[in-house]
């Protein structure tokens, strides 16, 4: 893993700690990265860093 992605990673952390609650694309915008992206980074966060809470999509589309 590059230094970038786990800095990324951490910034991450801080943003979801502090928006408590958010979708894949608030991730994907604040962070300029994709969805697919996003989804890794934020299984890896839940793995190794915080115990994160997530949810599947409901019927608007928003995940």
């Amino acid at each position: 893993m590059s230094v970038k992605n786990l800095e990324r990673r951490f910034d991450m952390c801080s943003y979801i700690l502090e928006e408590r609650i958010t979708h894949y694309e608030n991730l994907m915008e604040e962070f300029n990265i994709s969805k697919s992206t996003a989804i890794r980074d934020v299984r890896f966060i839940s793995d190794y860093l915080l115990a994160l809470e997530t949810q599947a999509a409901i019927a608007d589309g928003r995940n």
